[in-house]
């Protein structure tokens, strides 16, 4: 897979704008915490490209197929990090670098993935396009602290052995970002918003599918 450099989406409102990406710093992490923040990171956004699907198909069917279309890449792209990251904890010491670069590179493409349902997701439904870009703004703002953590895992000097001692050990702090259990409370507490349009129905259901999931 090669490996492909990608600006940051900034989603205000309805409106999307690619921006440099912040540099975030790691405070206070273990390898335990970073890996547990990068799990429960993926599991969240591995939902919310369905989740948009979903909400463009019963506003705005005329560009439900192009979104759902990139929503499945998306959901790829999404699958190929976390299993790069599971072959790396698997892996010998000697192989978890190369793998680890592989994960990267992975993300990066997640990255270009997203910001391609984004431009494909623009609505015309005013409720609905402020709901779809809170979905946006937590892909992106959770893609940006994997493009951190990622590396980090590598400077922890990361084994196989240290691996098999993951557990959580507290939040993780990133300068700039609110873990995972924040976004998903915030985000749901968007989604269960009443608008009294039809975009209620999907995004009340996905909010329901990300309130389930197990984050550590």
């Amino acid at each position: 897979m090669n490996r492909r450099q990608f600006g940051g989406a900034l989603v205000t409102g309805g409106a999307v704008a690619l921006i440099g990406l912040d540099t975030f710093m790691l405070e206070g992490c273990t390898l335990a915490s970073a890996l547990t923040e990068a799990d429960n990171i993926l599991k969240l956004i591995a939902p919310l490209g369905d989740g948009v699907a979903a909400i463009v198909e019963v506003v705005d069917p005329g560009i439900a197929v192009a979104v759902s279309a990139a929503a499945k890449i998306y959901d790829a792209a999404a699958t190929a990090v976390e299993n790069f990251l599971d072959d790396w904890a698997a892996a010998s010491a000697a192989a978890q670098p190369g793998i680890l670069a592989q994960a990267y590179a992975a993300l990066q493409t997640l990255q270009q993935d997203a910001a391609s349902l984004i431009a494909a997701a623009q609505v015309k439904a005013s409720a609905a396009a402020s709901t779809i870009a809170a979905i946006f703004s937590t892909v992106i703002a959770e893609i940006s602290a994997l493009l951190t953590i990622i590396p980090q895992i590598g400077a922890m000097g990361g084994t196989t052995a240290a691996l098999a001692r993951v557990a959580h050990n507290g939040r993780v702090s990133l300068y700039g970002h609110e873990s995972a259990k924040w976004h998903r409370s915030h985000l749901v507490g968007i989604l269960n918003v009443s608008t009294g349009t039809a975009v209620d129905a999907p995004a009340h259901a996905l909010a329901t599918q990300l309130s389930a999931l197990p984050l550590k």
